[in-house]
This record gives structure tokens, sequence and C-alpha cells, in this order.
């Protein structure tokens, strides 16, 4: 039996590289797999802590421009993706307004 969802609004597919840093010195390259107004997907190759704080840099493009991104992040889990490393999922803390529209735009 597969458990509910509890994604908190819809994602949307998302291939990017990113920066994850940790501590404000650790920092690991990540690649995003979707994403969302309050979080996103990435995989990795350490396992992640959940409730462990971050930030996460990416770009994206959209509408034909391209974005930088930044927002401080809490990893909400980190599952083995076998290959790949590991999955984890982040929950946004603090985006500023600008992000939000961008994702909420990207998302529709």
């Amino acid at each position: 039996m597969k458990p509910p969802d509890q994604r908190l609004s819809p994602r949307k597919p998302l291939r990017a590289r990113g920066l994850l840093t940790l501590n404000g010195t650790q920092r690991l390259h990540v690649n995003t797999f979707d994403i969302a107004p309050g979080g996103m997907g990435i995989s990795l190759g350490v396992q992640l802590q959940p409730g462990q704080r971050c930030n996460v840099d990416f770009a994206m493009f959209h509408n034909g421009k391209r974005y930088l991104l930044h927002a401080e992040s809490k990893v909400c889990y980190c599952v083995c993706g076998g290959n790949d490393g590991f999955k984890a999922g982040l929950q946004f803390l603090e985006v500023d307004e600008d992000t939000v529209t961008t994702l909420t735009e990207f998302i529709k």
C-alpha cells in the first residue's frame, strides 16, 4: 500500500544542477528533480539527516530567461536512490518574494 502524498502543493519536474551548503562551509553538488513554491527534490552523493538546515542555490530557465535562485532550507527526508546515491526532499524556510513569484509562475 502506497503512503499518502504529504506534499502541500503541486510540484513540477526540474532538471538542474545546484549547490547545497551545510553548516555554512561544506558544499555539495546536487541535481534537482522537482520543485514547488515551498520545496524541492534533489539527488546527491551523500546522505543528509532529516531536520538538517542548509542553503540551496540553483539556476532555472523560465520563459527564455535564466534565474539564479537561493533558498534557506530544511531536509525533510533522505532515502537511498540506488545507483544515483540519495534522494532528499527540502522544505524552503526563507525565500525572497521574487523567488516565490518565479517558482509560482514556473509551476503553473
